[in-house]
């Protein structure tokens, strides 16, 4: 009886993993599809190659992506030259520069600087990685073309949400579980993991903790 609920216990943990993991997709998806929506435009189109004024002061709203959860944008020329990258301060209502560790991500070198140029032939790309200061960004990119969505880009556009406490209250209430984020770098600091390092170390795509909370990491 013992045997059978753990493996009862398991297979539930296992399916919150799952759903959790399906939640994520699923924001990473609504964050490209809102992408699309301004990466076929006209108006942006034009901006990244001329650089006017009146296209920022009539579109580029602060509030506009803060009700999207997007925390920061970033519009590049085809060369490669940054033309509009700012964070968002949804409390204030306000764009404020790139913070240090996540401007690394796209310069020269960064980790991410191949999404600043993408070819004319290749994908558009969403994901999540960790920056410097360990903390993690979902993005999404997209080539900025015409509202037609035919013809030769003019630029990359790029949106970013953080893995934040917010996103974890977001994640909570969709999934109905309790998600604790724990980076991988602290694992040790928290005994209770066990030895969790090894495991997401081996080949195994996930941990299995018997107890009323899912480690997402």
């Amino acid at each position: 009886v013992e045997k059978s609920y753990l493996s009862l216990e398991h297979q539930q943990t296992k399916d919150n993993l799952n759903r959790v993991q399906t939640t994520i997709n699923l924001s990473l998806a609504n964050i490209d599809i809102f992408l699309k929506a301004w990466s076929n435009w006209d108006e942006i189109y034009q901006y990244v190659i001329d650089k006017n004024t009146k296209f920022v002061d009539d579109n580029l709203q602060p509030d506009s992506l803060a009700m999207y959860h997007i925390n920061m944008i970033l519009l590049y020329n085809t060369e490669g030259n940054p033309v509009f990258t700012k964070e968002i301060n949804p409390g204030a209502n306000q764009f404020f520069p790139l913070s240090n560790d996540v401007a690394r991500l796209f310069q020269p070198g960064g980790k991410l600087r191949r999404l600043v140029t993408l070819p004319e032939s290749g994908h558009d790309t969403v994901g999540l990685i960790q920056t410097d200061s360990k903390r993690i960004l979902a993005f999404a990119s997209r080539r900025i073309l015409p509202t037609s969505s035919v013809g030769v880009a003019s630029g990359t556009i790029i949106f970013g949400q953080y893995i934040n406490e917010n996103y974890l209250n977001i994640l909570k209430k969709n999934t109905k579980l309790k998600i604790v984020l724990y980076p991988i770098q602290t694992i040790n600091q928290f005994p209770e993991l066990g030895d969790v390092t090894s495991s997401l170390t081996t080949n195994d795509s996930y941990r299995v903790n018997v107890n009323d909370k899912i480690s997402f990491l």
